[in-house]
């Protein structure tokens, strides 16, 4: 039952994620409905309505094909719409490079760029299959462990490993890195710290957010080293990672005077939406609440597009509220039980555990926070780096509601999210040929609404 469970989740997987990019446009330019022309008062246009940033990753990747080295993000850049995510660290786009290279593929070409996709299935049922460890190191139940890997079918999930971007190798990288502290929290050998940090590292070569598991290393170090050696494996576990990533923060310096290029990122999205407009204009519990909360809270299911393309939007708000609101709630109650089945481990060692999914939930939140402080970004696959944790969680409450037929907890979620995921595919075709004909129809000509001109659709960190 468990094989066939995860291999039933991973062709569900696979297969979720080639629909959506099948649905996907690639490189195609359209108008944005969520979004206005404010001289026209029409729709705003842009070159790519597809994948958020898909096309400025895909020009990442062809660089990196054509042998040319890491980018450089100069806030000058007459072609800074093309290039707006030079400042990301390279490994991403040295792998998907090579294999693009090796199969000939041309990232800026539909044909290249669709198959470049798969790329990020392939590394998504990597972070599946890591999710399922995790989650079984945990809690040490497999029912448990198939539940939570079921919840990787989310829509919004299988959209982001149907597109070409940064952020799938990210979060393998991540949820494998979670496993690895998992293994040393409850004990390991020395080499676990020591691929902890390489692991770890290579997050942080993916993206700066790979950072975020240092404190959790650290915290995994201290819960499960000897009580003579505790702070000398949480502050190896913590300083493995930088030192991996130390080559990659002194280029920084040598390029942009900073281990992590804040000040040229600053100046080349300076025009983007500031969150102190939003702030000063409707107040700081408004703004967190129903825009940062209520888009983030969507975009956890799934908001497709540059944020502008809503489940079931063919059949009304109504449609669209009511999907959002039975989905959002079916997730709420399993973290909510989830809560509860934690609460009643309290006799067994995975209390200690769960302090590690608790680090990552808040140190990513922290982080997501901080951003939206700055600029208005509530997309939820900023907080998919702690996607592990909260589906551990999620699949914990689950599993508690089926009590002596836990077997079967996985079967429901998958369902769910099928069900889900189907909604969402369904709109997707529709919804972006609408968005190309009246693209068509505008003819627009001006400046993209697209890019750091306009940041609360980017995927700016």
């Amino acid at each position: 039952m468990r094989a066939l469970g995860i291999l039933v989740i991973l062709l569900l997987f696979v297969g979720g994620a080639t629909a959506f990019n099948d649905a996907t446009p690639y490189r195609t330019a359209g108008a944005l409905f969520t979004q206005r022309n404010p001289e026209t008062n029409q729709p705003a246009t842009a070159p790519d309505i597809g994948a958020p940033d898909e096309r400025q990753h895909a020009n990442y990747v062809a660089r990196m094909a054509r042998g040319e080295g890491p980018a450089v993000l100069d806030p000058k850049d007459p072609e800074l719409y093309e290039n707006y995510q030079a400042h990301q660290p390279p490994l991403y786009y040295f792998m998907a490079g090579q294999i693009a290279k090796a199969a000939g593929w041309d990232p800026q070409a539909n044909e290249g760029g669709r198959y470049l996709r798969f790329v990020n299935t392939g590394i998504g049922v990597l972070m599946l299959l890591g999710l399922y460890s995790f989650a079984r190191n945990v809690s040490q139940s497999y029912e448990v462990a198939l539940a939570a890997m079921a919840f990787g079918l989310l829509p919004m999930n299988l959209a982001l490993h149907g597109a070409v971007s940064n952020d799938p190798l990210l979060y393998c990288l991540i949820t494998w890195g979670l496993v690895l502290a998992a293994i040393v929290a409850r004990g390991s050998g020395a080499a676990y710290p020591i691929l902890f940090g390489l692991v770890a590292g290579a997050a942080i070569w993916t993206k700066t957010t790979g950072l975020m598991l240092i404190p959790v290393g650290m915290v995994a170090g201290y819960i499960g080293a000897p009580k003579k050696s505790k702070l000398t494996v949480a502050l190896t576990m913590g300083l493995g990672p930088l030192l991996v990533a130390a080559p990659w923060m002194i280029r920084n310096v040598q390029v942009y005077g900073d281990p992590f290029a804040l000040r040229a990122f600053t100046e080349s999205f300076g025009g983007t939406a500031q969150a102190k407009k939003f702030i000063d204009s409707i107040g700081m519990g408004s703004y967190l609440m129903n825009w940062v909360g209520w888009t983030a809270a969507k975009s956890f299911v799934g908001t497709f597009g540059y944020m502008d393309i809503s489940p079931l939007e063919a059949y009304g708000g109504k449609a669209v509220e009511t999907f959002y609101r039975v989905s959002l709630a079916f997730l709420t109650a399993a973290g909510l039980s989830g809560i509860i089945a934690v609460a009643k481990d309290r006799k067994k060692p995975q209390p200690a555990m769960h302090a590690l999914g608790a680090v990552a939930v808040l140190v990513v939140l922290a982080l997501f926070l901080r951003f939206n402080l700055q600029y208005f970004q509530g997309q939820a696959r900023y907080l998919y780096p702690a996607f592990a944790p909260l589906a551990l969680l999620m699949g914990m409450g689950v599993t508690l509601w089926f009590k002596k037929r836990e077997q079967w907890a996985w079967v429901c979620v998958a369902v769910v999210m099928a069900g889900f995921a189907f909604a969402s595919w369904s709109t997707l075709g529709p919804a972006f040929a609408r968005r190309i004909e009246m693209g068509q129809a505008i003819q627009a000509t001006t400046v993209p609404a697209v890019g750091p001109e306009t940041p609360g659709v980017t995927n700016a960190n």
